[in-house]
């Protein structure tokens, strides 16, 4: 993750997720938060998603659920090929 369009375009795929209710990508802390409904989507999916997207995710910290929504944190690497 290099830029404020790798940020822009994470947070954009995170909030076309069902069930995602915010998402806020820190570019210089390499992270993402995320709160979310448990009951419809899970942090594996999400990490996924991000993974699909061509960036390195994993998730280093949960939050139990509060109100119906939980919360997690992923580590963002920018993974890039070289040849």
């Amino acid at each position: 993750m290099t830029c404020s369009s790798c940020v822009a375009a994470i947070e954009k795929q995170l909030y076309k997720v069902k069930g995602v209710k915010f998402a806020l990508v820190a570019l210089l802390a390499q992270k993402a938060e995320v709160r979310f409904d448990p009951a419809v989507v899970q942090p594996s999916q999400l990490v996924e998603l991000i993974n699909d997207m061509g960036f390195e995710a994993s998730v280093i910290e949960e939050s139990p659920s509060l109100h119906g929504e939980a919360e997690f944190v992923v580590r963002l690497f920018a993974t890039f090929l070289i040849s």
